[in-house]
């Protein structure tokens, strides 16, 4: 992978051992935050944001039927939060449509608890 902001990138053949070419991807994942060649966390956004709704769901079937505010938050900042805030440094979402995303997550688990 070669990384840069140019549609024009020089793509060079890198080779292990002289005489075997290492194969080309447009992204790689590390540690869980994935890196494409123009460095747009798109898909780590729409990744997080469905494992997050995922989660949200299975907290809300689980929790079906209680009452009390504090436990939902609680399993949210536990499970759910932590999703969303996982590497946030490398991606940092400055994008309005990434910060969109993911307060919209945040807006349905406040539409779920009442408050």
């Amino acid at each position: 992978m070669t990384f840069g902001r140019s549609h024009n990138l020089d793509h060079f053949q890198y080779n292990i051992e002289q005489d075997q070419p290492l194969g080309r991807v447009s992204s790689i994942k590390d540690l869980g935050v994935t890196f494409s060649y123009a460095f747009s966390f798109n898909e780590i956004v729409d990744d997080l944001c469905r494992r997050a709704y995922r989660t949200l769901g299975f907290i809300t079937r689980l929790t079906r039927g209680m009452t009390n505010p504090l436990v939902l938050k609680t399993l949210y900042s536990s499970f759910v939060r932590q999703l969303l805030e996982y590497a946030s440094p490398v991606w940092s979402p400055y994008h309005l449509g990434h910060i969109e995303k993911l307060e919209a997550v945040q807006r349905k688990f406040v539409r779920i608890v009442g408050v």
